[in-house]
């Protein structure tokens, strides 16, 4: 003859909901983890050209970047002030986000977020298109109003 099962034997592992809470933070902590790491993305890239871009003091240090670096576009305007770009894009082989950053002669840095050049030869065919009968840098700026320069 089996015991009838006693208050104390069918009782549930106290541990259960324990463990299920630590599972459902973990699960959170991921999804946040996660969000966190792409929504920041673009602001760790802005700020390392950022970076990059301020220890460029002059047109031959422009250039010896543009050269050395197939990521940045380098132009030269016919009044002599000139500006460096580049750019991530969220489209084709790109990171998944957008942003671009510019520095120009005067030493101002500009970025923004809201734009798809989808790469550096769109950033340079499109720049070349709308920039092409810009002469200064005020030219090339009243041009660009599409994109939402934020100054660095």
């Amino acid at each position: 003859m089996t015991a009838e099962p006693t208050k104390a034997t069918t009782t549930r592992c106290p541990k259960r909901p324990v463990v299920a809470l630590i599972v459902i933070g973990l699960i959170l902590a991921s999804a946040f983890g996660g969000y966190w790491y792409y929504a920041y993305r673009p602001q760790a890239f802005i700020h390392q050209w950022a970076g990059r871009f301020r220890t460029v003091n002059s047109l031959d240090a422009a250039r010896q970047l543009a050269e050395s670096d197939h990521c940045v576009l380098l132009r030269v305007l016919p009044s002599g002030e000139w500006f460096v770009a580049t750019c991530e894009h969220s489209c084709c082989s790109g990171a998944g986000f957008d942003a671009t950053v510019i520095r120009d002669s005067t030493g101002a840095i500009y970025a923004d977020t809201t734009h798809t050049f989808c790469g550096i030869e769109g950033l340079g065919g499109e720049l070349g298109e709308r920039l092409v009968s810009a002469t200064s840098l005020p030219a090339v700026y009243s041009n660009l109003t599409f994109l939402k320069l934020q100054k660095q």
